[in-house]
């Protein structure tokens, strides 16, 4: 007979025991997909001028160009620079920037100071970062001011106008 009175308390702490693990899994996986999002969510905000800052400091110290190229805003700036800002005037950016390094020497630092009103009128849309790189076989430093453009989805880019190689 204690063995008929056994067989259900046992399958009573078994199902106790399954039932409990499953809501510790539910709130194990709940917990790692509220970690998820909220990586998600910090991974796709808009960039901020502060960010793009770092990332033409890293693009020209790594010599990988492709991330700076991105952040070009594609609207013509006469008379600096016109027409589509598409795969062949890319291409000649990232040449000149290629031939620099060859020639001057690749950037063995880079620092910048800003943010501040590329306007006086304080147009809060537009942001100037002043870039101080050192090249490895040039003298002296090389100062590359850069106007940074408000996008609509609240992120920034950078103006096409921008001194990109240093002798603007």
């Amino acid at each position: 007979m204690s063995g008929a009175s056994g067989t259900p308390k046992a399958a009573s702490n078994s199902t106790l025991r399954v039932t409990l693990l499953l809501a510790l899994l539910l709130l194990l996986v709940g917990a790692a997909g509220a970690g998820a999002m909220a990586l998600l969510q910090h991974a796709i905000r808009p960039p901020t001028s502060d960010d793009i800052a770092q990332l033409v400091c890293t693009t020209y110290t790594t010599q990988n160009y492709d991330p700076l190229l991105a952040a070009i805003d594609p609207t013509a700036v006469p008379p600096a620079a016109t027409g589509p800002f598409d795969a062949t005037a890319q291409n000649t950016l990232r040449k000149t920037l290629q031939s620099l390094d060859t020639g001057s020497g690749v950037v063995t630092s880079c620092s910048y100071s800003g943010p501040v009103f590329a306007d006086p009128s304080n147009d809060k849309s537009q942001r100037r970062y002043i870039f101080t790189m050192q090249r490895a076989h040039h003298n002296g430093p090389l100062t590359m001011p850069m106007i940074f453009t408000g996008q609509p989805d609240g992120g920034w880019k950078i103006l096409r106008g921008s001194d990109f190689s240093g002798a603007g």
